[in-house]
């Protein structure tokens, strides 16, 4: 083996000097020198150990190793992006035995697989940048070629040096290119991963709904049921809601929630229309007059023209008005009946639970050339309004906290207007709205499709609009003298004096949301009997973190883990085609092993800086050649 090696180093000795057409001389061994005895120290035959190393340099077994650490950490990186794109964020917990557990999350992971990639992709560069600065050397260049090397091995600066004097002439650019790219490494892996806010099922939701409504109290009237107390206060909390949608608050412990499918619920419908064309005109004229010293009345001047406006109802709004011995204006007259048979309300529903009439006047004050005061109506208008037990679809969101309910659409039984309106011999009938499968989506199976008022509940809902204890809810007159003098039957009529139709259909509208937000959150004892259930469900849902892998990124260390490999591969190749006995790569002893010439360094001698001897090494050439001396930097002439 030994022979074998020595064999073969005067072998590469003489095709060296036939390839450099430098002339070696040869020098050869005795027994002695080769096995060690012609030395004091003893023998120096390489070890196994050793000659394992030097096996393991001449296959680059170092850079291949750390060419396959990196491409392992790399693959590690990406199955761990692969398994965990698109679910939450995970973390593992640590449970060492003789201390306390400890959490590790993702991004501990990927940053012990990027720092891994990055600390063992740039090993192989290195080495070739190395080895392929003394082949660069087997051919006249500028002694300063040396230092670029050596700085573009160090760093960025280098690398873009390197690029700028050899212009893509030596191998090595290849390698300035990788450590340019590099730089971006951190910056890929930071942009390879993001964690967006994704909303995860935590479990069910649920909005209170229901196919059923039945309670009451006992009336002071033997019986007469009265409204329980919590619609009394539904009821008035609409009323004077201005406008106000009310609903239920859902079961969502996070604040974000989804009800995928749109629910219904029974509940209360409000509609509202004009009814002018329904007032009666009749005019007529009357007598000013006034009562003299002698207290008898006399008359003014002409008879003074005045129209009176009725409802078939019997709502009245009076014209005539004189400031001695008439009443005040009527601004408005309320009522709890229909304005006539004819209108919407005029025959009712079974599922009907009030009626609200309006009748409204403008009044102006007149003072003629006679000197007469009086007051005339300018205008009269009516509206009537109405609440029905409905079927009512929603839709609803959670998002933030912040509940969102969209009624969809409504049902009401509208055939059952001339079957039950006058009840069984004055029994109030129960109400059934029965919508189609198709509408509610609901199964029949349970009577699903099914919703009922208990006539009972009807029949104090009724009461409660209509004449309760003889003072009725929606009744009475707002008189106005229009010198501050105002006389109101109650308080409900004194809000709707200010309400035009507009403001009438934001009253009910408020006022049927509240009642139905009552008997969806409390539809009294022994109801939901049948239909699907209490509570529509819904999936509570919270943000959360998750894994979002940016792929494109990962390109940017694929690449340069490729061209690294690819470096190497060619150094390779390239250091076996130009018959390298020894590959030094980035050692630094290879200085000392190669130095230059005495006619190179005497040159060297005459600089009196570092920089002047830049300016030497810069216009000298140099060439790697096998002397009588060993390996030297021998300078050339020429360019």
């Amino acid at each position: 083996m030994d022979n074998y090696m020595f064999k073969s180093e005067q072998d590469a000795y003489r095709q060296e000097s036939k390839r450099t057409g430098v002339q070696i001389t040869e020098h050869t061994e005795s027994d002695q020198e080769r096995d060690g005895s012609g030395h004091e120290d003893g023998p120096t035959t390489p070890s196994r150990l050793s000659r394992m190393e030097q096996l393991m340099e001449r296959l680059w077994a170092f850079e291949i190793f750390a060419l396959v650490i990196s491409t392992l950490a790399l693959l590690g990186l990406i199955i761990l992006l692969r398994v965990t794109n698109g679910q939450k964020v995970p973390n593992w917990t640590v449970k060492p035995r003789h201390t306390k557990p400890f959490t590790v999350t993702i991004n501990s992971v990927i940053s012990i697989f990027s720092t891994a990639v990055k600390s063992t992709v740039l090993i192989p560069v290195a080495a070739a940048m190395g080895e392929l600065k003394w082949m660069w050397f087997n051919s006249g260049h500028r002694l300063t070629d040396i230092q670029v090397f050596e700085s573009a091995a160090r760093g960025p600066l280098g690398a873009i040096i390197m690029l700028w004097s050899f212009r893509g002439r030596s191998l090595a650019c290849l390698g300035a290119v990788i450590i340019l790219g590099s730089l971006a490494l951190d910056f890929g892996f930071q942009q390879l991963v993001t964690y967006p806010l994704r909303p995860v099922n935590l479990g069910p939701a649920t909005i209170a709904r229901t196919n059923e409504y039945f309670a009451s109290r006992p009336g002071w009237i033997t019986g007469t049921p009265l409204a329980e107390k919590g619609m009394v206060a539904a009821i008035y909390t609409g009323m004077y809601g201005d406008g106000k949608s009310f609903s239920v608050t859902p079961d969502c412990v996070t604040g974000n929630c989804t009800w995928t499918e749109d629910y219904t619920s029974l509940g209360f419908c409000s509609r509202c229309y004009s009814t002018t064309d329904q007032i009666v005109k009749q005019c007529s004229t009357f007598n000013y007059t006034f009562v003299d010293e002698n207290g008898n009345p006399q008359v003014v001047g002409d008879p003074i023209p005045y129209c009176n406006y009725t409802m078939p109802s019997g709502q009245i709004i009076p014209g005539v008005n004189f400031t001695q011995g008439y009443p005040d204006p009527v601004f408005v007259d309320v009522s709890n009946r229909p304005a006539s048979d004819t209108t919407y309300f005029g025959k009712p529903l079974t599922a009907h639970v009030a009626t609200l009439s309006v009748m409204r006047a403008e009044w102006q004050k007149i003072a003629d050339d006679q000197e007469r005061y009086y007051d005339t109506i300018t205008r009269v208008n009516a509206t009537e309004c109405g609440i029905d037990a409905c079927v009512i679809k929603y839709h609803a969101t959670m998002q933030k906290s912040n509940f969102t309910e969209v009624i969809i659409d409504t049902f009401i039984n509208e055939t059952d207007r001339l079957i039950f309106s006058d009840g069984d011999g004055g029994y109030t009938m129960p109400v059934y709205i029965h919508p189609p499968q198709s509408w509610t989506n609901h199964s029949n199976v349970n009577d699903s499709n099914i919703y009922s008022l208990g006539s009972i509940t009807l029949q104090a809902l009724q009461f409660q609009f209509g004449m309760n204890a003889n003072q009725p809810l929606w009744g009475g007159r707002f008189i106005d003298s229009m010198f501050g003098q105002v006389n109101v039957d109650n308080d409900v009529v004194a809000y709707i004096r200010y309400l035009d139709e507009a403001g009438m259909e934001d009253m009910m509208s408020s006022l049927t949301s509240s009642m139905t937000t009552r008997i969806r959150a409390a539809p009294g004892e022994d109801t939901n009997s049948y239909g699907p259930g209490p509570h529509t469900i819904g999936i509570t849902t919270q943000d959360m973190p998750h894994v979002n892998v940016r792929w494109g990124w990962i390109a940017l260390p694929a690449a340069i883990l490729l061209l690294s490999a690819l470096l190497l591969v060619c150094t390779m190749i390239e250091s076996k085609r130009q018959g390298a006995t020894m590959l030094w790569k980035s050692n630094a002893l290879a200085h000392f092993y190669h130095p230059l010439t005495k006619e190179g360094r005497n040159k060297l001698r005459d600089a009196h800086s570092a920089k002047h001897a830049e300016k030497i090494a810069q216009d000298m050439r140099v060439k790697w050649q096998v002397t009588d001396e060993g390996g030297r930097f021998v300078p050339i002439q020429g360019n």
